[in-house]
């Protein structure tokens, strides 16, 4: 066998020995993540890989929601608001064949803000969320920053622009 063949022979063993090593296994992670927030739903997917198969793994969602407004009348804020929701989701995956977890969980993250009634302004709001996803057997984490624009009117007497 040439160096060359016994040089690359040598991470797929160790490849095999790692993943093999049980529930708690360093080459867990997450490939892929993704969020979105949609009215009072966040809705987060995700792929986990390098489990073995057929292990239960427990994950969690955590998710922390923001809105920022401000009350404008004739270019001139009249009120200004910030509010904030959190909502945590854990639930039990069972790993596939290929070891890997694929989930989705939509969750409800709701962020009231104050009526601004008799006010008569324009309302001009800004949604941000961060979700920490952890897998609580392996350890494996990534975290998850976005931005939607506002799904409702979230007081009487204001307008969305």
């Amino acid at each position: 066998m040439t160096r060359l063949r016994r040089l690359a022979a040598v991470p797929v063993v160790f490849a095999v020995a790692v993943t093999t090593g049980g529930r708690a296994d360093a080459s867990a992670g997450f490939v892929e993540a993704e969020a979105s927030w949609r009215d009072d739903v966040l809705t987060v997917s995700f792929r986990e890989a390098g489990l073995e198969p057929g292990a239960t793994t427990t994950i969690s969602v955590m998710a922390r929601g923001t809105v920022n407004a401000v009350c404008k009348r004739a270019g001139n804020v009249v009120m200004s608001v910030h509010a904030t929701g959190t909502v945590k989701d854990v639930s039990d995956y069972t790993a596939a064949d290929n070891g890997s977890v694929d989930g989705v969980r939509a969750v409800n993250l709701t962020v009231d803000l104050p009526a601004a009634q008799g006010l008569d302004c324009t309302l001009a709001a800004v949604r941000s969320f961060s979700v920490a996803l952890r897998d609580l057997t392996t350890g494996a984490a990534t975290d998850i920053h976005g931005q939607d624009p506002p799904g409702r009117t979230p007081s009487q007497g204001a307008e969305q622009p």
